[in-house]
């Protein structure tokens, strides 16, 4: 039996549906906190502060919302909703298979996710800073409006059936690191207005229309 775990942590230490506003939860007491193993409508989570959750299902248009927290730890978030990240800082996000996305945050993880090939696979970052993207598989990215942010050791390789896909969008991205991942779609680098992007030991296994485009590039651009 699956067990969802909130707790608050010690002080030392798109293509998914969309979510429907008309199941928004008013929140989850910081104090006694509790949560069902299996979300179907939308839980938001605000002013918290320090806090894990673990062992989540998500239904299909169901999903958790992080509001305005800081050093979150969120593990083993499963199923075809969304994860949403709004105004938070210090959030790290592991071993998941749910959509993904993040706004006006700062110093956010996203690793170990999309263990399963499933066509709406997603990671969506926006207007965040100090982003790392690392060690997923079968998913695509977009990026906007972002500052620092590394993606490293994905294997991107088809979500599901097909190639017909851009694997990583990017647009008025600032100083970009884009190494050790694995490429295999009809465009897997698409960028405009980017400034200092380091592209280095990536391995394209496929692209039918271009490997990497880029347009409007400034500051340092270091192919690899």
């Amino acid at each position: 039996m699956v067990t969802a775990v909130l707790s608050s942590l010690p002080h030392e230490t798109n293509a998914h549906p969309p979510l429907e506003s008309s199941s928004l939860n008013p929140g989850v007491n910081c104090r006694r906190p509790s949560l069902n193993s299996t979300l179907t409508g939308v839980v938001t989570i605000a002013n918290c502060n320090q806090i894990r959750i673990a062992n989540l299902i998500l239904e299909y248009g169901s999903g958790l919302r992080i509001v305005n927290e800081s050093n979150v730890i969120l593990q083993n978030i499963i199923g075809l909703g969304t994860v949403t990240i709004e105004e938070s800082e210090q959030v790290r996000i592991f071993n998941f298979t749910t959509g993904v996305s993040i706004t006006g945050s700062d110093s956010v993880l996203v690793s170990g996710g999309f263990s399963q090939r499933r066509p709406f696979n997603h990671i969506s970052v926006s207007s965040s800073s100090r982003i790392a993207i690392r060690d997923n598989l079968h998913t695509t990215i977009t990026l906007d409006n972002d500052s620092q942010v590394q993606i490293t050791n994905n294997n991107f390789s088809p979500r599901c059936c097909t190639t017909d896909f851009t694997t990583l969008r990017m647009v008025d991205v600032d100083h970009v690191a884009i190494m050790g991942n694995r490429f295999h779609s009809d465009l897997d680098i698409l960028g405009l207005n980017i400034s200092s992007v380091k592209i280095a030991n990536n391995r394209i296994d496929f692209s039918d229309l271009n490997a990497v485009s880029l347009n409007k590039v400034f500051g340092h651009f270091h192919p690899g």
